[in-house]
């Protein structure tokens, strides 16, 4: 615009000046002609500048759009950090609250001490059964060598082989109440170890988050 202006100003000077050589003054045909000469230069100069003026204005008008969506675009960029953001504080206050399992700690050290107690018992168990195997042996053994008081020994042996039935049937019973134990104690171990694992997921996202924030957000701002 501001090489058009001159142009017209300059273009009216020239005329100006054509006007005024072909008034009666002696100025030769030659100057008339070199003055038009110069006027069409002019003329095909403003023009090329306009031209490259209008170019320049319409790259300016893309970066002017290109800017706005780029704009548009951060401001969403920036909502949708923030949404994951408020997302992910939420989740963590809901995985801290399921992962407050002290009961459950507490569940399962009572129930390894049980187990162990039930172990303690069985081992007991099985050193009696052991002794009352080598009492049978040692009844076996005084029978061969013995023919008389058969009667006396067999009845021992009977009372004996009874009390090692019974002592065997009550053993049993401990196996069923420990493999129960045992099994509600990996349960609950399982569950602590997921608690764990999760929380842990939880406040790892949570820092790679922050950390993207703290990286990124500051460019977003500058350029929003």
């Amino acid at each position: 615009l501001e090489s058009g202006a001159s142009f017209s100003k300059k273009a009216a000077g020239l005329e100006g000046r054509v006007a005024a050589s072909v008034q009666p003054q002696g100025v030769l045909q030659s100057d008339i002609e070199h003055a038009k000469r110069d006027l069409q230069a002019e003329l095909q100069r403003c023009k090329a500048q306009h031209t490259e003026a209008i170019t320049a204005l319409q790259g300016v008008m893309v970066r002017v759009k290109a800017l706005a969506s780029s704009q548009v675009s951060e401001r969403r960029d920036i909502k949708t950090l923030t949404q994951a953001l408020r997302q992910t504080h939420v989740k963590m206050r809901q995985l801290e609250g399921e992962t407050q399992i002290d009961p459950a700690e507490e569940v399962v050290n009572e129930l390894r001490e049980e187990v162990k107690t039930w172990c303690e018992r069985i081992v007991a168990e099985q050193h009696k059964e052991v002794q009352l195997s080598a009492q049978l042996e040692a009844l076996r053994a005084t029978q061969a060598m013995k023919g008389d008081g058969l009667a006396e020994a067999m009845t021992r042996y009977t009372n004996l082989k009874a009390m090692y039935e019974q002592k065997q049937a009550e053993t049993e019973q401990f196996v069923g109440p420990l493999n129960q134990c045992k099994v509600q104690m990996r349960r609950l171990e399982k569950q602590l170890h997921e608690a764990n694992v999760a929380k842990e997921a939880a406040k790892k996202t949570i820092k790679d988050l922050e950390a993207t924030n703290a990286r990124d957000l500051p460019t977003l701002k500058e350029n929003y």
